[in-house]
């Protein structure tokens, strides 16, 4: 309105301005405020301090200092020895080192600090295996490091990684499931280094086995830790016993479970019911005389029960005629086997 006024009139519009401005500035225009309606008379928040950032804390709230000492947890106990401490001068104190020439100042955190031993003793390792492997800065290798988010592992990868090598850090299976330190550990290894979970390590070395395993065979002459006297031995042990823990007559479950403790109005019914719910697991196994068993089972015998068992567990998993009809029972098959030997198929024999 003012503008328009002022447009309309032309020649007066400056003075008219000057009018105006000489009005506000004076102190006739400003009204005192009310008591008590003045800014400085409301009272601030409780807990309100000035220059604070974010909201206003709790009086009763706990305040963390700042960090005097750090220690590492050995064996699950507050190590002394592993530990950093600022010192009154204000320099930082090693539990094992002593007086270390970093001072409080240097933005190096004392957790890192506490941890200097197992950093030291990772450095000693990688220097050690890189000699031994003629590694130099024109030749470079692969390292795998096992435990690679431990404080001496984690300080390995790093100084192998910055030294050129390629690094493969396995993560442990104590720290399962955390992303967020699986990357922490990735972020610090450059192409083409890897870390990886543990569990994926594991899985695929077996991957890789079994592969292996299709394509060339698995060959028993080929094992370095191959032998079958104490395979024969061990499975003796394990039949003898067996018979001794479920003997013929009932069926092969623990002794306990045909302990009563219901009422005493059942009881005369509980083993005919019991025997009627277990009847269709395994029976118990017939005595075998040790010495028997240890003369006539020799190797041989032992290659044909182990095709018996291979032949009766395949067929069973995909539904082809059972070799043997009715009931399957190993110990009865090694007792018949004992009391009459069989020709065995000298496919079965391992090659010498």
């Amino acid at each position: 309105m003012w503008r328009m006024m002022l447009v309309r009139r032309g020649g007066r519009a400056s003075n008219i301005v000057r009018t105006l401005l000489r009005n506000s500035s004076s102190s006739s225009m400003m009204e005192p405020p009310a008591p008590g309606q003045a800014i400085d008379a409301i009272p601030p928040p409780v807990g309100w301090k000035p220059n604070q950032e974010g909201p206003p804390l709790d009086p009763d709230a706990y305040m963390r200092g700042p960090v005097s000492s750090a220690h590492a947890i050995v064996d699950g106990k507050i190590s002394a020895r592993d530990s950093a401490t600022i010192g009154s001068n204000g320099q930082v104190v090693h539990g094992r080192y002593g007086e270390l020439q970093v001072g409080s100042s240097s933005g190096i955190p004392l957790e890192y600090l506490a941890l200097l031993r197992h950093a030291a003793e990772g450095a000693a390792a990688l220097r050690v295996v890189l000699e031994k492997s003629g590694s130099s800065s024109n030749n470079k290798g692969t390292l795998l490091v096992y435990g690679a988010s431990q404080p001496d592992g984690f300080a390995t990868l790093q100084l192998a990684s910055s030294s050129g090598q390629a690094v493969v850090g396995v993560v442990g299976g104590e720290h399962s499931g955390n992303a967020d330190l699986l990357n922490l550990v990735k972020t610090k290894t450059e192409e083409p280094g890897v870390a990886v979970a543990e569990e994926y390590a594991i899985v695929k070395q077996c991957f890789k086995e079994l592969v292996e395993k299709t394509v060339s065979g698995d060959d028993p002459s080929s094992w370095t830790n191959f032998d079958p006297d104490t395979f024969l031995t061990e499975f003796k042990e394990n039949l003898l016993a067996y018979t001794e823990a479920f003997p013929e007559g009932r069926v092969a479950v623990p002794e306990e479970q045909f302990e009563f403790f219901g009422k005493e109005k059942d009881r005369k019914n509980f083993r005919i019911n019991m025997d009627a719910y277990l009847s269709h697991l395994p029976g118990g196994a017939p005595a075998i005389s040790p010495d028997l068993l240890d003369k006539s089972f020799t190797l041989d015998q032992y290659a044909a029960f182990k095709n018996k068992f291979g032949e009766q567990t395949a067929s069973v998993i995909t539904g082809d005629d059972v070799p043997v009809h009715g009931e399957f029972n190993p110990p009865v098959v090694v007792r018949d086997m004992v009391a009459q030997p069989e020709a065995v198929d000298p496919r079965l024999l391992a090659p010498t």
